[in-house]
Order: C-alpha cells, then structure tokens, then sequence
C-alpha cells in the first residue's frame, strides 16, 4: 500500500504473522511501516471485493482497522 511519496505502507493479515515481514523487518522489505489487521470473515470479503471501499460495511471491525492505520499514515 503506497501512502505518500516516498513512504509505503504493508497491511498483513495476523494468521501471516509468523512471515519474516515483521514490525522489525520492515527496512529488509523496503516498507516504511507494517500493521496487522485480525483474519476475519470481514477481512475475507475485503480481499474479495478490494476496492472500492464504499461498498463494505463501515462498521466492520477490518473497516475500521484499515481506517485507522489510513489515519495514523495520513492517508485516506
């Protein structure tokens, strides 16, 4: 997920934690920052459909994860 120039952004899914794409490895994959979001029925969907958003559920707890770190990044 590419935030802003220069700066990207991965979103992994938690079953995949025990990838070596960590908080700790993020320099070695040439991202900037690396955040989880929990596997879900909701997560499952999202992957589906991808974008555009607006067609999902807002107040889905993936939706509202993935809003969350958009807002910590500065990017929505």
């Amino acid at each position: 997920l590419k935030v802003s120039i220069g700066k990207s952004h991965l979103i992994v899914n938690k079953v995949r934690k025990d990838l070596p794409v960590t908080e700790n490895a993020v320099g070695d994959i040439g991202v900037d920052k690396v955040s989880f979001v929990n596997e879900s029925k909701d997560l499952l969907e999202f992957s589906l459909k991808g974008r555009p958003m607006k067609e999902l559920d807002e107040g889905t707890e993936i939706i509202k994860t993935i809003y969350k770190i958009c807002e910590e990044v500065k990017w929505q």
